[in-house]
């Protein structure tokens, strides 16, 4: 039974960050880095230029890691009451997760549930 709830558990943290938007926030500071680098490597441009675009770029790339933290920071708030209700059906589940094979277990789970759910859900 815990093994279940472990692999229940890891298919709805895997839901839940799909549907946020945190791969588009790691995506779009990954492309702001870029941009600020290949600005901030122009020799044509003047110093004040880069200034204020690396500023702008630094906006950017903090707003980016907030929306990255929240994410994270959502997912990991549902995970931790998701383990306190798994708690209360069979004791012993967060100690399973967190073990070993429970990680294991969460890591096969949540690669196979990614593949199958690319091959199905389209959009």
């Amino acid at each position: 039974m815990i093994w279940v709830l472990v692999s229940l558990l890891t298919v709805v943290l895997v839901e839940l960050f799909l549907r946020l938007p945190l791969i588009d926030a790691a995506r779009g500071i990954a492309r702001t880095a870029r941009r600020a680098g290949r600005t901030l490597g122009r020799r044509n441009a003047s110093d004040h230029w880069k200034e204020k675009a690396s500023q702008a770029y630094a906006i950017r790339m903090m707003r980016g890691t907030g929306v990255l933290a929240f994410g994270l920071g959502v997912i990991a708030v549902v995970g931790a009451l998701l383990s306190m209700a798994g708690e209360q059906i069979a004791p012993g589940t967060t100690a399973a997760l967190l073990s070993w094979p429970g990680l294991l277990i969460s890591l096969v789970v949540a690669t196979v549930y990614v593949v199958v759910r690319q091959r199905f859900v389209r959009r």
